[in-house]
């Protein structure tokens, strides 16, 4: 295995391997209408794909207060529509029994035990994703309880979808797949001991699931029940209750069914009863929105709607759902640097413009939109398909394609069109906030109306400055080393942007340490080791340091200085860069300080080429292992370790050179 084989190596257990892509089904299973476009009326090709956003908040959309919008008289009071949402018994229920009694198919599968009595719960899963579930008798007593998290959940449905797997190989009809077992939210299998509480005969009682997030609670309680049967003959049995329907919102009764508008600052409060004896309630704020995008759409009369963060309850689709190989999920190499916001798109009917949305802690909240003007999707600008997420710069220009009958002008910074085709135009673009996202708008004139359309860059510093401390493990010998680092990363040169040549693709870096005690040279005679090196780096991908992953052609220049003997040299060089693997970074955030985005990258540098005729070079290479952890977007600190050899050979003084060098660094630096 050569040098670079190990380096590739060591990269990926270390770093991670580069990120692969595969969707996640579970988001997009919705076919949301597209956003109206024909080929006469659209500003989309091949080369220009990348769109831009129509800002809700800037095309006169209005956002009501959310509301509680509930009804508690459907079937005679027995079931609750809490926004699109019922609760009745059948979408909040028990079953106890053997695994033979829930499904015989499954019980013959092989590793399970048919005869283990089991509970299987089932609730609506918009509004509960886990919580603490209590057996609660007539008399207020708590029998039982046990915390059901959203992980096991998770793994709960995992499972399950693997029996429904193997079930549909068997033959078992799909009709029975979709039912009993296999419709239930989670099974709990580990039942208290016989003497429990849990199993007394004819003691009546009922199951509160609640789930507590921050400030905000949910509260699902099922009918009553009684423990029937011996053994893997036990059973729940319902008790009648008659209970006449109430509701209660804002602390206050209130009728059967209605809307109300939740007051400025306060939470959403919420109370219903049910004629069978359920009950469900909330104390949650509604949900702060952050929508991206409207437009029209193919169909009249139907809107498409964006944004990320809080996702609707109703049918909607994920435009950005993670995309890794099942080995990089398995591995835990996901990045954990970059915008990682969920970008979500849902149907919205003009004729009742609304949508519902979770509470930051449960329940429901009904989100109205008062409309003035709907942006035209056809008259949306595109970027070209090659056009950076990320700059170093204020003033970057980006290229992008309009309607030949419409007009962009900004009120930021300057736009140019093209004179040979009026489709063409030039953005120069405003970032003028290092280290965070940067959004900066066009306003887009067609047909008469005016629309706020903008982009968003994330823009970066260019500027890297360091001091390190390093220990040095020398031929057996210890000794500390000081060192300065400066990295650099440009833009472009001098303004040309050319994909694969220039726009961030070029970065030079330099470094220079000496030892603060002195080495032996031979007998009793000692000297200082001192190195300076500098770096000309080419990115295979272009992007952002810190933030984009990538591999770096490296050209590298050292001067080791150590004593009577002075070595400049040249090399090539590999570097591996990304964000810190996310099963990795899990286990350093375990420690507070290293609570904060990771980067790190891996180089191996050999020296190839000695630039002073009389200096023979003996492997000289260099193996870096280096991280960040940044603190503040200008501030961060860093850690390495590795291993350089020194080696070379003095022709004319007769004199060689040979040291082998394992060390670890720390240091401190600030981006600017």
């Amino acid at each position: 295995m050569n040098k670079l084989q190990w380096f590739g190596f060591l990269g990926v257990i270390l770093l991670g391997a580069p990120s692969g892509f595969a969707q996640s089904a579970t988001d997009a299973t919705a076919e949301i209408p597209a956003a109206r476009q024909s080929l006469l009326k659209t500003t989309k090709n091949k080369r220009f794909d990348m769109p831009m956003s129509f800002d809700p908040n800037e095309s006169g959309v209005v956002l009501p207060r959310p509301e509680i919008d509930y009804d508690a008289t459907l079937d005679e009071g027995h079931t609750l529509r809490i926004g699109a949402t019922l609760v009745n018994a059948g979408s909040f229920s028990f079953t106890l029994g053997s695994l033979a009694h829930l499904n015989a198919e499954v019980a013959r599968l092989p590793g399970v035990d048919g005869q283990k009595v089991v509970l299987a719960l089932r609730w609506p899963e918009v509004l509960m994703k886990g919580g603490h579930l209590e057996m609660i008798s007539r008399a207020g007593t708590v029998l039982w309880e046990t915390t059901i998290t959203p992980d096991e959940v998770e793994g709960w449905q995992k499972r399950r979808a693997m029996w429904r797997q193997t079930l549909q190989k068997r033959g078992v009809p799909e009709s029975q797949l979709k039912t009993g077992l296999f419709a239930t939210q989670m099974l709990l299998e580990n039942l208290p001991a016989s003497h429990t509480a849990f199993w007394r005969r004819f003691e009546v009682f009922r199951f509160c699931f609640t789930q507590t997030e921050g400030a905000g609670q949910s509260r699902l309680c099922s009918s009553r029940y009684v423990i029937q049967g011996e053994k893997q003959n036990v059973r729940l049995q319902k008790v009648p209750s008659a209970v006449a329907p109430r509701v209660v919102v804002m602390n206050r009764a209130a009728p059967l069914s209605g809307v109300v508008a939740v007051p400025p600052d306060q939470k959403g409060q919420f109370y219903a009863d049910l004629a069978g004896g359920e009950s469900y309630e909330f104390q949650s704020f509604p949900p702060s929105l952050d929508l991206m995008d409207m437009s029209d759409t193919v169909r009249p009369g139907l809107l498409r709607v964006s944004g990320f963060g809080v996702r609707p309850l109703d049918r909607h689709i994920l435009l950005n759902p993670d995309r890794y190989s099942a080995w990089v999920v398995m591995l835990g190499f996901e990045p954990t640097i970059g915008d990682r916001r969920k970008f979500w798109a849902a149907p919205v009917p003009l004729r009742d413009a609304k949508l519902f949305f979770p509470g930051e802690g449960g329940g429901v909240f009904r989100q109205r939109f008062e409309l003035s003007e709907i942006p035209r999707a056809a008259a949306r600008p595109h970027l070209d398909s090659q056009t950076t997420k990320g700059t170093y710069i204020d003033g970057v220009v980006l290229r992008g394609r309009k309607l030949p009958d419409s007009a962009v002008t900004s009120d930021e910074y300057a736009i140019k069109t093209n004179s040979s085709d009026p489709t063409l135009f030039y953005w120069k673009f405003r970032a003028t906030e290092p280290g965070q996202l940067n959004k900066s708008y066009l306003s887009v004139n067609y047909q008469g109306k005016t629309y706020r359309s903008f982009f968003e860059v994330h823009r970066a510093y260019a500027n890297e400055l360091s001091a390190r401390l390093s220990g040095f493990v020398a031929s057996g010998r210890p000794l500390f080393v000081g060192e300065v680092s400066y990295n650099h990363w440009f833009e472009n040169w001098f303004g040309w942007d050319q994909y694969w040549v220039t726009t961030q693709r070029w970065g030079v870096s330099a470094r220079y340490f000496k030892t603060m005690t002195q080495l032996p040279v031979g007998g009793v005679e000692k000297a200082d080791l001192s190195v300076t090196t500098a770096d000309l780096k080419y990115r295979l991908t272009p992007g952002l340091w810190t933030r984009d992953e990538t591999l770096v052609l490296m050209l590298a220049y050292q001067d080791v200085n150590f004593g009577a003997l002075k070595a400049p040299m040249t090399g090539v060089g590999l570097m591996w860069a990304r964000s810190m693997p996310r099963s990795i970074d899990d286990m350093f955030n375990l420690l507070p300080f290293m609570d904060y985005p990771k980067w790190v990258d891996v180089e191996f540098i050999y020296f190839v080429n000695s630039m002073d005729k009389n200096i023979r070079l003996n492997r000289s290479m260099a193996l870096n292992f280096h991280g960040q952890v940044l603190w503040k977007k200008n501030y961060f600190g860093e850690a390495g370790f590795g291993y350089k050899r020194y080696g070379f050979q003095n022709i004319l003084l007769s004199k060689e050179a040979r040291l082998d060098t394992f060390y670890a660094t720390v240091g401190v630096g600030v981006k600017f």
